[in-house]
């Protein structure tokens, strides 16, 4: 071992560059192989969950008869609290009359909501942007309890605007609040919006068997997942079966093999590039130490002695390398791309950088034993033409 730390540190100081280069190519080397791990698993677990290039998808409805607000309450409360919970948005639009009947003058009646812990909640979005746009300007929209319950309020349009109904359907005006009649049912104007022609009321608010027409749109928080497209396909075809039209979207296929099935091939071939790239720094060493290899073999030293000795040189500064640079990429370079690849830091665990480092381990030993012996091996004359003279 003193001879191994000697050899190594007489390199240090007579071939500085070569050092530096073989600490780098060990360095770079562990730091690619976690990093290529890394972003394969990231890669991989965004084929698992998968995400489309939309937010939002658009369900058609084929057969009104088939989805009443009832059915459509039932089936979107059904879905799990993290599906809805990246919905923003449910709208629909429900079969009234006379509202159906008179769309070109007042255009289309619409609903929207969202789901929260099984319960309809308001549309944030909605309500945010008719109030930051002025199309809500007077009143406000309604509150949790409002939809939830399905309290008879409502935002209607300006009286006397070209496609507003509110006049045609104003049941009373009482203490200056005005009460509009929808089927049937006495609401009060809470609000003023003048993006619609048609009220709009809470979804909760409307008969249990009122008919929805056209298509359902579910707007989404970020891009749909597969879990979420899946999951919501699968509650609205059990719901409504052939009444829905559910459209395919372009979402990768899943991978059916296993990550850890891979590991081996990935790191394989990246620490095979890394040994090649360290044995070819060492055998320049090697080739400018064949005086001194010559001289341990006229010592005795045979040729199994010489390998293990440079053998043991190579690990001496190849591990504590490797270990210190797997440390800069876990607290250093790995939390830099967290951005980018957000699944890479929970890709690795003890277990993870033990499988790395053996395969590391394994075939850098592989390609250093066979490169060292046959350097020595080419010198075995050496001793024997000494021997003879």
């Amino acid at each position: 071992m003193k001879l191994t730390l000697r050899s190594l540190f007489l390199t240090v100081r007579r071939e500085r560059m070569v050092f530096f280069l073989l600490v780098l190519c060990i360095a770079s080397s562990a730091i690619v192989i976690h990093f290529a791990y890394g972003l394969y698993q990231n890669y991989h677990i965004i084929l698992e969950e998968g995400e489309s290039a939309a937010k939002e998808l658009r369900v058609r409805i084929v057969k009104p008869e088939n989805v009443t607000k009832k059915a459509l309450h039932d089936c979107l409360v059904s879905v799990s609290d993290e599906t809805n919970g990246d919905v923003i948005m449910y709208l629909a639009h429900p079969v009234i009359e006379p509202f159906q009947s008179k769309q070109t003058d007042w255009g289309t009646m619409t609903v929207r909501f969202t789901v929260v812990g099984a319960m309809i909640a308001p549309c944030e979005i909605y309500a945010s942007n008719i109030t930051q746009n002025g199309a809500l300007f007077s009143g406000r929209y309604f509150d949790t309890q409002q939809e939830a319950t399905g309290s008879r309020t409502a935002l209607a349009g300006p009286v006397g605007h070209e496609d507003s109904c509110t006049e045609a359907i104003t049941s009373r005006i009482e203490n200056g609040v005005r009460y509009i009649t929808v089927q049937g049912k006495e609401y009060e104007v809470i609000g003023t919006q003048k993006m619609y022609g048609c009220p709009v009321v809470p979804f909760m608010s409307l008969d249990d068997n009122t008919r929805f027409s056209g298509e359902i749109l579910i707007g989404f928080r970020n891009v749909m997942k597969r879990s979420q497209y899946e999951e919501l396909r699968d509650r609205l075809t059990e719901a409504f079966g052939e009444g829905v039209h559910v459209p395919e979207l372009d979402i990768p296929e899943t991978s059916e093999r296993y990550l850890y099935r891979t590991i081996l091939l990935i790191c394989a071939a990246i620490t095979l590039l890394a040994a090649a790239n360290f044995s070819i720094l060492y055998q320049y060493l090697l080739s400018q130490r064949k005086r001194q290899i010559a001289v341990f073999r006229i010592c005795g030293c045979t040729r199994g002695k010489a390998v293990r000795m440079f053998y043991a040189e190579c690990c001496l500064l190849m591990v504590p390398v490797y270990l210190l640079s797997v440390l800069l990429f876990a607290f250093g370079v790995c939390p830099q791309f967290s951005g980018l690849y957000p699944y890479m830091a929970g890709a690795f665990s003890l277990r993870i950088y033990l499988t790395i480092f053996l395969i590391y381990f394994v075939i850098s030993t592989i390609v250093l034993m066979l490169l060292i012996r046959r350097e020595i091996g080419g010198l075995h004359t050496v001793r024997e033409g000494a021997a003879h003279d």
